[in-house]
């Protein structure tokens, strides 16, 4: 693999954010350093936009690429409800649905073209709620008490839930893969490794899974691979060689920021950084 340099505030400067690509640009959302800061990577740099969140986002928020990437949803209020939402356009902030459930640590993936989460640490357990025009719709529960999953949304419509932990298996965190199709939840199999606080990227015919913590503490890089939309296999094809958090990922050229030159001495810091496990609002492990 090659070694990735993007320059920003400082080391810390990503870490506890959640992010979304706009307009055909990674930007990242709160976070440790300011948790309603906004910021865009302008070819190798981060740089802190001056438009703010309208409430903080940290641990247990998520936000989502929506309306063909033109605008990203932001959701659950960080130590507040964990059901506020707003809209990015690029330039501003629209408020919109609050959802009806708690869902801090439940994602955001889209299901048949709409935002969608499950789960939740707290009130929204095994609920799943989809966005609308007119708010928020609650669909089938997930049969499983899960948090700290990753939602992917299939070409088909379909989405998949992947790793977490289990509250009702004393805070286990577990490896298992489930599809939300037709408004049902089905368990389609297992990762290579137990993992939760990951992030994952559909590309192509294949998703990749870079793990946040994960039990085996191997760091895994994960691969599933689609054939139209089913899973036919999966496997570990490498490792961080450090934990990072729901890391921000996004397709770019395989070149992108590999030995870039910047005309500012800022310093270099990883998409996620993080030194230690988070505190997240209930541990359970």
């Amino acid at each position: 693999m090659k070694t990735v340099q993007i320059s920003g505030p400082s080391t810390d400067y990503q870490y506890g954010s959640s992010s979304a690509v706009v307009q055909g640009k990674l930007h990242i959302f709160g976070g440790l350093t300011d948790r309603k800061k906004i910021a865009r990577l302008d070819e190798c740099d981060l740089v802190e936009l001056t438009v703010k969140l309208n409430f903080d986002v940290y641990f247990g928020s998520a936000a989502l690429s929506i309306s063909d990437n033109s605008e990203a949803l932001i959701c659950f209020d960080y130590n507040g409800s964990y059901k506020l939402c707003e809209r990015f356009t690029g330039t501003g902030l629209v408020s919109t649905h609050a959802t009806t459930y708690n869902h801090g640590y439940g994602s955001l993936g889209l299901y048949n073209g709409h935002a969608t989460t499950v789960g939740s640490y707290s009130d929204g357990a095994r609920k799943t709620e989809a966005m609308t025009e007119d708010g928020w719709t609650v669909l089938a529960d997930h049969q499983k008490n899960l948090y700290g999953h990753s939602l992917v949304g299939l070409k088909n419509g379909d989405l998949l839930m992947l790793g977490g932990v289990d509250i009702d298996n004393s805070y286990a965190i577990v490896e298992s893969i489930w599809r939300l199709s037709n408004n049902v939840w089905t368990e389609e199999g297992n990762l290579q490794h137990k993992v939760t606080y990951g992030s994952a990227i559909l590309n192509g015919e294949s998703i990749y899974y870079f793990s946040g913590y994960d039990l085996d503490s191997v760091n895994a890089i994960q691969r599933i691979d689609l054939t139209d939309n089913a899973i036919t296999g999966h496997e570990t094809i490498g490792n961080h060689d450090a934990t990072y958090y729901f890391a921000a990922l996004f397709k770019t050229n395989e070149d992108f920021c590999v030995g870039a030159v910047r005309s500012a001495p800022r310093q270099s810091a990883p998409l996620q950084s993080a030194p230690n496990r988070p505190t997240p609002a209930y541990p359970g492990f």
